[in-house]
């Protein structure tokens, strides 16, 4: 039977793994395989997820800013303007947040196409 033992060697084909490899190649595969669905299926959602708390950070920071602004553009009409009439500083202020939103409101206007119906 020693004989038979090289025949039995040169009959497998070439691109099975060895013996004492496998294991390392298996554990290989399934690292590549998990790590290509994670990449697939998680990301997207980290992505979605990272954007989601920015957002929201921006827009708090955003309000805070716009709050802190308003206050010291008013304190510093009232401070400026003869007479210490209070209500001409919040007429100025009041008439500049509406001359913005008209401004913004016809922006998204102009933006909408012709054919949509609101």
């Amino acid at each position: 039977m020693p004989d038979n033992a090289p025949d039995a060697a040169a009959r497998q084909p070439a691109s099975l793994p060895s013996a004492e490899g496998w294991p390392s190649e298996a554990t290989d595969l399934i690292v590549r395989n998990v790590a290509t669905v994670r990449e697939k299926a998680v990301g997207p959602a980290i992505t979605a997820a990272r954007a989601l708390v920015f957002g929201v950070f921006a827009a708090i920071v955003a309000t805070a800013a716009l709050a802190l602004v308003s206050v010291t553009l008013i304190r510093l009409l009232t401070v400026y303007i003869p007479g210490n009439r209070v209500w001409v500083s919040y007429l100025i202020v009041g008439g500049l947040f509406i001359l913005i939103g008209l401004v913004l409101m016809t922006r998204t206007r102009a933006s909408r196409p012709k054919n949509a119906s609101t």
